[in-house]
């Protein structure tokens, strides 16, 4: 579906009743099947609210499910132990919330600009990831 036309990614986090976070990139790919699903990511672009590019350590990373483990944990499937199929590093690194540190909780230092805020927050909805043409934020500006 990527390979059809250039796009980028943007990732929405709700963090709260009415706290809302974004993260856009530039250009994703995610290559065939024989390439075990690779995630390839543009620019993580500097329109966006999050503090930091939560998706950096995915770069380049298989794709990894409970039969198919393809992430860098030695000892473990990451896809098995967190219920969830994903580009995974080791099991540590996820941004989607409700899987990576426990139910609903994720580093804050990537959904929040604050200087000073508590090592995690607790995500009150949901997060999701879009694809969109690529340069179509650029034109709404």
């Amino acid at each position: 579906m990527t390979r059809s036309r250039n796009y980028q990614l943007r990732m929405d986090v709700k963090i709260g009743v009415q706290s809302y976070r974004y993260s856009l990139w530039s250009s994703i790919v995610v290559e065939s099947e024989v390439h075990k699903y690779r995630l390839n990511l543009g620019t993580y672009l500097k329109e966006s609210t999050t503090r930091l590019n939560c998706l950096s350590y995915a770069k380049s990373k298989f794709f990894s499910t409970f039969d198919r483990d393809h992430d860098s944990a030695k000892i473990q499937n990451c896809a098995d132990t967190k219920k969830g199929g994903w580009w995974y590093n080791r099991c540590s690194s996820h941004p989607i919330p409700t899987t990576p540190f426990g139910k609903g909780q994720v580093a804050s230092s990537c959904f929040t600009k604050n200087t000073v805020e508590p090592a995690w927050i607790q995500l009150k909805l949901s997060s999701h990831l879009q694809l969109f043409p690529q340069n179509h934020f650029l034109q709404l500006q």
